[in-house]
């Protein structure tokens, strides 16, 4: 049975049975988790990697560390708090085909990220970045003017529109550039 065949039959069930309907999402989350491709990976659900750094290391959730665009199966409980973050995380698409699912060259990353050369031209880089982002938001006075910059610069990011105070935009801005790294920044 695919999903979408389970979530027919998941609707005719709650015409039927109204109390069921608040629970839908996690009915049709559970489904999920039991279809894994083979039988190691029963009761695990699939999330795919998408966020700007090549490597992630996941603390918060004990997910361990991820490369771009890299798919793992992970428990049910982990993939809900994963995919509350859909700048980072999302669902593959039902007909993918997962490649080397959660299989990481640690060897090959480990050298990679080891390149003391590599990363402190990164460093350099992102550090060139900040400081033109500090000075060229230092001359802006309007929350305006700071908006526009952000969009502009910081991959289409805003900062909350509750924030007015040009002194708040500016530490909120300093903040997502940080988080984004070099490469979320233009």
């Amino acid at each position: 049975m695919n999903i979408s065949a389970f979530e027919k039959g998941l609707d005719i069930l709650i015409e039927d049975k109204p109390d069921l309907a608040e629970h839908r999402a996690e009915l049709i989350f559970l489904f999920k988790s039991s279809m894994a491709a083979d039988e190691d990976h029963k009761g695990y659900l699939q999330v795919r990697y998408v966020g700007v750094k090549e490597v992630y290391p996941d603390h918060l959730y004990k997910t361990g560390r991820w490369v771009k665009d890299q798919v793992k199966y992970v428990a049910p409980h982990q993939a809900r708090s994963l995919l509350r973050h859909p700048d980072l995380f999302v669902e593959p698409a039902e007909d993918e085909e997962p490649a080397e699912v959660g299989v990481v060259d640690d060897q090959k990353l480990d050298e990679n990220l080891q390149d003391p050369e590599k990363a402190n031209e990164e460093r350099m880089l992102f550090e060139r970045k900040r400081s033109v982002i500090r000075v060229e938001i230092e001359g802006m006075n309007t929350a305006e003017q700071l908006r526009a910059y952000s969009r502009e610069h910081l991959r289409g990011w805003e900062p909350d529109q509750r924030l007015k105070d040009p002194v708040k935009l500016r530490e909120s801005i300093n903040t997502q550039v940080n988080i984004l790294g070099a490469k979320g920044i233009s």
